[in-house]
This record gives C-alpha cells, sequence and structure tokens, in this order.
C-alpha cells in the first residue's frame, strides 16, 4: 500500500479500519499503538485522500472504503497527478541538444526508449528487427502509423503490418539459423536511434545503447537505408533482373536518404554541437 502512495501509519489506519470496521478516534489509536493526537492527524489525512468517511455523532466514527474503492480512488488520483506532471514536464524548453551516447540496461527500459523514440518521430521511422523483437514493438509501429508516420521495416521473414513498407532481408532464414543474438534497430528521422542486442531468446538484454546525436541517427539512418535497398535489388536479380525495376528502387533510395528529416535539418542547419 505504500507504494500506491500512502505512508506507514496511513496504511497501517486503513488496514485496522478495514479490519475493526467503523471506530472511534480514540479506538483506532489503540488499535495501531499510537497516541489519540497522532492517530487522528492520519485519520484527517485519509479523511482527505477521501478513503476514510466520517459519520457525524456525539461521538465521531470513521469507517474505511472497500479496499476495492480505496484502489480506485488511488488510481483516479495517480492518473490526476500523472497529467499534472506531464503537463508542467512539457512546458520545460531543453536548453541543448543532447549528442551523448546513453547505454539502456535493461531489455523494458530498451522497448520503452524505442516506444519514446517512435512517438518522437515527425516523418519515418526506420526499423530492423528480428521477429521475435519485432512483435514485441508492433503496437508502437500501428500507434506511429495511426499518426501517419511512415514506417519502414527491414524484416527477416514475411510479416504484415498494415500501413507499413516491409523489407525482407534477401538472405531471409540464412540469417536466422546462423546468427545467434537477435537484434532491433530504430531510426526516427535520422534523428535518434536505438540500437539493441538480445539473446537468443529475443528477452535477455545483451547490450543496447540510445543516442539523440544528429551525426550518428543520419549515419545509422542513411546504413539501413542502404541495406533495404540492397536487399530489394537482390530480390529482383533473383526475379528477373528488371533493369527499371532495379533503377527505380536506386531513385527511391536517394529521396529517402536526401529528404528534410529532422536530423538532416539539425545537421545542414549546423545545430550540431559538441558533447557537454
Amino acid at each position: 500500500m505504500e507504494e500506491l502512495g500512502l505512508t506507514q501509519l496511513e496504511a497501517v489506519c486503513y488496514v485496522a479500519l478495514l479490519k475493526n470496521g467503523p471506530s472511534t478516534g480514540y479506538r483506532i489509536a489503540k488499535a495501531i499503538h499510537k497516541p489519540a493526537s497522532n492517530a487522528y492527524r492520519i485519520i484527517d489525512s485519509l479523511v482527505s485522500k477521501q478513503l476514510v468517511v466520517a459519520e457525524e455523532g456525539k461521538k465521531k466514527r470513521y469507517r474505511a472504503l472497500p479496499y476495492t474503492q480505496m484502489l480506485s480512488r488511488l488510481n483516479q488520483q495517480f492518473r490526476k497527478n500523472q497529467d499534472v506532471v506531464a503537463h508542467n514536464l512539457s512546458q520545460l524548453t531543453t536548453l541543448e541538444e543532447d549528442n551523448r551516447v546513453y547505454r539502456l540496461n535493461s531489455s523494458e527500459q530498451v522497448f520503452e526508449r524505442c516506444r519514446e523514440v517512435m512517438v518522437n518521430a515527425r516523418d519515418l521511422i526506420m526499423i530492423d528487427a528480428f521477429p521475435d523483437i519485432l512483435a514485441r514493438i508492433e503496437p508502437d509501429i500501428d500507434r506511429a502509423l495511426a499518426r501517419n508516420i511512415e514506417v519502414r521495416v527491414k524484416s527477416y521473414q514475411p510479416v504484415k503490418i498494415p500501413g507499413a513498407r516491409i523489407v525482407i532481408d534477401y538472405r531471409g532464414d540464412a540469417v536466422l539459423t546462423n546468427w545467434k543474438f537477435q537484434w532491433l534497430i530504430v531510426v526516427a528521422d535520422g534523428n535518434e536511434y536505438v540500437q539493441a542486442c538480445f539473446e537468443p531468446n529475443g528477452t535477455d538484454l545483451v547490450e543496447a545503447i540510445w543516442t539523440g546525436s544528429a551525426f550518428l541517427s543520419w549515419v545509422a539512418h542513411g546504413g539501413l537505408a542502404s541495406e533495404m535497398t540492397v536487399d530489394r535489388i537482390q530480390r529482383i536479380l533473383r526475379q528477373d533482373g528488371d533493369l527499371d525495376a532495379i533503377r527505380q528502387v536506386i531513385e527511391n533510395h536517394g529521396l529517402m536518404s536526401t529528404s528534410n528529416l529532422a536530423g538532416r535539418e539539425r545537421l545542414m542547419g549546423k545545430h550540431l554541437r559538441k558533447p557537454g
């Protein structure tokens, strides 16, 4: 209960009321082994949080809300506080760009950062992911697509993500068979990116980084764009070698690499700064 936002004494007092039923302040003080003045202060706090109600009468008695209502009340208050904090933090202005590279220390941290990177995307998200990892981030991809963000995915098996442009690695299953680990790369607008390597189970993290460096992110964007272009050309060559189709792929690659994405704007606008 403390982890839900109550102090230790508030939790003890609430449980005593829940267990013993409506009680006077004096009876509560005896139940929690605290002086009456302390007990009344704790009760008043619970009343202000609307977790305890006071019954009027000669000897005022207090009743704890049923635990289901208590949990609902705490959840509502948490969400309200969360919205206030989110609004206040959104008003802050970042004073300088952060070009550092940060190590991510857990799978949860990786997927949370990927989610944030995709939320920050303005135009284009590039993804390279093994099947198990790709499945983990599909809900985030769907949300980005719902915002009309273009999403291009390099996959190693056929996959359906409505609205996303899928490029299958021309080596296909050979990569999955020969590569021991599973990897994930997410680049948003050539502006920030996450790169992670997982154990074969796709859950335990080996190593991962995140950076908001426009320089490093644009390099990652260009590398992934080139890999996708090679994959598409290789597939055409293995089918019928249509030169017009290959020429079109190459032209599309140029558009993808030189479009006015946020990372390129930062670089061309000379906003790149040295790490502090």
